[in-house]
């Protein structure tokens, strides 16, 4: 995972937990986990993606929510940061149809692991096909993909986006850790 990734969620923990990055360090009782986030991170370094999940789950119990809340707010405030300028001018002069299908080149940014590729399922309906996602970070990488399309199809002016998790099947393994398929449906409305 790009190291952004991690400085953003710290730079939000740092504002957003009572206490700040002190509270944070204080809370984690893995010491793997903190001496991984005490590291500086470069943003466009590759760091392991395992520990944003227990990150997430540290960071959004100090907030008092649960954690699907947490990514979804997390992940829909990333996405809006990342596709301003003149990423934003791009995506509202194309159709909502080429941004679902651009998604996974987008997302490709963030992730170097497994594949993903989209496909054309109807005239409001993009079908998002994520291979090796390792099983640790099935339900944090759905969650975040789902919010993260919808607030790219959004800033595109799709009406009413929804992107569901269709599937999540084994499709191998990767270093001893099991990998799944997750299949996604991008739908959005007609426009009025």
């Amino acid at each position: 995972m790009r190291g952004s990734a991690y400085g953003s969620a710290l730079k939000h923990a740092a504002d957003s937990v009572p206490g700040g990055l002190d509270r944070l360090r204080e809370a984690c009782s893995d010491p793997g986990l903190r001496a991984f986030m005490d590291q500086p991170f470069e943003a466009y370094g590759w760091y392991d993606v395992l520990p944003m999940v227990p990150l997430s789950e540290l960071i959004a119990g100090l907030m008092g929510i649960d954690v699907e809340r947490y990514l979804v707010e997390r992940t829909r405030e990333q996405a809006r940061r990342d596709l301003a300028g003149l990423t934003r001018l791009l995506m509202r002069a194309v159709s909502a149809r080429t941004v679902a299908l651009f998604l996974p080149k987008l997302t490709a940014r963030y992730h170097d692991w497994g594949r993903i590729d989209a496909r054309l399922r109807g005239p409001r309906r993009v079908e998002t096909v994520r291979t090796g996602v390792p099983q640790p970070l099935r339900a944090w990488y759905a969650t975040m993909a789902c919010s993260f399309a919808e607030t790219a199809l959004e800033i595109a002016g799709a009406p009413s986006p929804r992107v569901v998790l269709r599937s999540s099947e084994p499709d191998g393994a990767t270093e001893g850790v099991i990998t799944y398929e997750l299949v996604f449906d991008i739908t959005w409305a007609e426009p009025s």
